[in-house]
């Protein structure tokens, strides 16, 4: 997990805003004449952390495509979305910066269904790894609890479509080593998530990292998705002879994660 790199995109606003962004081709945002691994660079941003402010609203339909960090993205404690049908794309496997496809964190809300994310794939240094779908929360932070993340299609067969991680949970208390004692409550439910490549260098340490889905939160749910691929070896967290360590779900950092009806394919 790319904890140290999770950026907030800091942005000055008091405003209380709904907005819904739909059905748009959204794309070619980062530095310019090329990207960059400076943490910057998001398609659709939704940024809420002050009193009295509020960002809410549907993101939906949308194609969102060469961004430098993130596709779509809520973060703050008054920031709740509804993400369904978009298709992400991200630039990977690259080696100047971890992408994330969508992002809920920092105590936002919301659901994220039905939508299409690949090709958000890390292959540098600094102990990162991408996430098709990262909950991020903790770390001195608010936790980010509650949201629902419902038939997804996260990566696929095709080579570069691949997420390091297919959904992480990455709830944290606030040392950021460990998970946190208050329950985070998110739900993973009936995705289909596959990686068939071996690319991540760095995730984990010394090591490169990937799984079908991260949890390191407390009482969350893991339930009926299909994960295969043998980016995401079906029996566990494992070194391979790459060296790199995979797993179809990895909920060894979290707290009474419910793991149940998950199939793993080859």
């Amino acid at each position: 997990m790319e904890r140290s790199k999770v950026a907030k995109y800091s942005v000055l606003t008091t405003l209380v805003t709904s907005v819904d962004v739909k059905n748009s081709r959204i794309h070619n945002i980062g530095d310019k004449p090329m990207f960059t691994g400076a943490q910057h660079g998001v398609g659709v941003y939704y940024f809420a952390f002050s009193d009295g402010a509020s960002a809410t609203g549907a993101i939906s339909g949308n194609t969102v495509s060469l961004y430098q960090k993130g596709g779509i993205v809520a973060n703050g404690p008054n920031a709740a979305v509804s993400i369904s049908g978009n298709t992400v794309t991200g630039n990977g496997p690259v080696p100047y910066i971890a992408q994330n496809g969508i992002q809920i964190g920092f105590g936002g809300d919301g659901l994220i269904m039905r939508n299409q994310v690949t090709g958000n794939s890390y292959t540098g240094f600094n102990s990162a790894s991408s996430s098709g779908i990262l909950i991020f929360g903790g770390c001195g932070d608010a936790l980010t609890t509650g949201v629902r993340i419902v038939k997804n299609v996260v990566g696929s067969s095709t080579s570069a479509d691949g997420n390091d991680i297919g959904v992480a949970l990455a709830n944290y208390d606030p040392t950021c080593m460990m998970a946190p004692t208050t329950a985070t409550n998110n739900k993973v439910i009936n995705n289909t998530i596959t990686n068939t490549e071996l690319t991540n260098n760095s995730g984990n340490g010394a090591t490169g990292y990937q799984a079908g889905v991260y949890d390191s939160g407390n009482n969350d749910k893991v339930i009926n998705n299909d994960i295969s691929g043998k980016g995401y070896d079906p029996s566990g967290c494992m070194f391979t002879t790459v060296p790199r360590e995979t797993c179809a779900v990895d909920s060894s950092p979290g707290f009474l994660i419910k793991n149940h009806a998950n199939s793993f394919g080859p």
